[in-house]
């Protein structure tokens, strides 16, 4: 436990988002939901069925784009990153 909290705290500027499922509306098809709270920003991903879970979508979705994740975690809906693009 100590060796993960000592990578945590070498990690240059981690951050923490929120991913959800949003199911089907009249209106709009399934969607995924990432969200950085730190900066009240998101992003809504139309759901993709080629992956196998929405956190493989969201991690997909995040290494194409440039971030480095350092952790996930498909139950709570978070992901850390260990470093965003510039």
């Amino acid at each position: 436990m100590l060796s993960a909290c000592k990578y945590f705290s070498e990690l240059p500027v981690p951050r923490l988002l929120h991913f959800k499922y949003l199911g089907p509306t009249e209106r709009r098809p399934s969607r995924v939901k990432i969200t950085d709270k730190r900066f009240n920003q998101s992003v809504e991903l139309s759901y993709s069925y080629d992956h196998q879970s929405i956190s493989e979508q969201v991690f997909d979705y995040l290494t194409k784009n440039g971030f480095l994740v350092a952790a996930i975690n498909e139950f709570s809906g978070v992901v850390v990153l260990a470093r965003s693009p510039n």
